[in-house]
C-alpha cells in the first residue's frame, strides 16, 4: 500500500483548530524543500535497512530462510543509498563533497557505488561467477558427471556495518542541513505573501500515480494532476 506521511511545522501552540488548513506552494523554492526532503526520507530509510542488516547479522547459527532476508535487507539499503547520488535527478548528492575530506570514505562510497551497478541492480560483475564443471576418471579420462561450481556473494562481514553506517549518516547529516537550509528559504519567501495571497493558494494534497504515471517524472506528473484539478474546478 501506499504510505503518505504528514510533517507540516505546527507555528502556534495549540491543537490544529477546525478551520486551519494546508495549503501548497509551487515555486522553485518550495520545489527544492520537497526535493531535499524526499532525498532525506531516501537516507533514512537506507539507514533503517542497514541498522536492521546489522542486527540480523547478529544472530548465532541462522537458517537458510534468515540469510536470505539478509542478503535482500543489505541490497535494499545500498540501492536506497547509492541513488541518492544520482546525476540524473536535479536534486541529487555529491560524493565528493560529501566524503572528500573524509580519510578513505570516498573510496568507500566507490565500493557501495560500484557494488549497486555490478551485483545489486544490474548483476553483471564477478560477485556471481558459474562455471560449468565435469567429474572424469584420473585414470582413464572417462566422463562421470557433468554440473556446475558457482558462487554468490552474500554482503560484506557484520563488523563493516558499522564503517556503512557512518557513511550514510555523514550523507544524511549533509542532506538534513541542506533540506534546513531550503526550509528557511521557502519561509521567508511565505512571509512576503499577504493574507489574500495564501488564502488563494490550492489545498495541500498527494495523488498517488496509476500504472500508466509511473514512469512520469514528478514534476510531469505534478503538472498534469494541477492542470486537471484546475479543469475541474472551472
Amino acid at each position: 500500500m501506499p504510505t503518505t506521511t504528514k510533517n507540516i511545522h505546527n507555528d502556534i501552540d495549540e491543537p490544529d483548530p477546525q478551520w486551519r488548513t494546508a495549503r501548497t506552494v509551487n515555486t522553485y523554492t518550495a520545489r527544492l524543500y520537497s526535493e531535499w526532503t524526499l532525498l532525506v526520507q531516501d537516507l533514512e530509510y537506507a539507514l533503517s535497512r542497514v541498522r536492521l542488516w546489522k542486527d540480523m547479522t547478529a544472530v548465532e547459527s541462522p537458517g537458510e530462510p534468515h540469510v536470505r532476508v539478509s542478503v535482500s535487507v543489505f541490497r535494499d539499503a545500498v540501492i536506497s543509498f547509492v541513488s541518492c547520488f544520482d546525476k540524473q535527478l536535479h536534486v541529487h548528492l555529491d560524493s565528493t563533497v560529501i566524503f572528500g575530506e573524509l580519510d578513505g570514505a570516498l573510496e568507500y562510497f566507490g565500493w557501495l557505488e560500484n557494488m549497486r551497478n555490478t551485483w545489486v541492480a544490474h548483476r553483471s560483475g564477478p560477485y556471481r561467477l558459474c562455471v560449468a564443471a565435469i567429474l572424469i576418471d584420473e585414470k582413464t579420462g572417462e566422463l562421470q558427471g557433468l554440473g556446475h561450481l558457482s558462487h554468490s556473494y552474500q554482503g560484506p562481514k557484520p563488523e563493516a556495518a558499522d564503517d556503512l553506517i557512518r557513511v550514510m549518516e555523514t550523507a544524511l547529516n549533509y542532506s538534513r542541513a541542506e533540506q534546513k537550509d531550503r526550509e528557511l528559504a521557502l519561509r521567508n519567501d511565505l512571509v512576503k505573501l499577504n493574507a489574500f495571497e495564501r488564502l488563494n493558494l490550492p489545498r495541500a494534497n498527494t495523488t498517488i500515480p496509476g500504472s500508466t504515471d509511473i514512469r512520469k517524472g514528478r514534476k510531469k506528473f505534478q503538472n498534469i494532476k494541477r492542470t486537471s484539478q484546475r479543469k475541474r474546478r472551472v
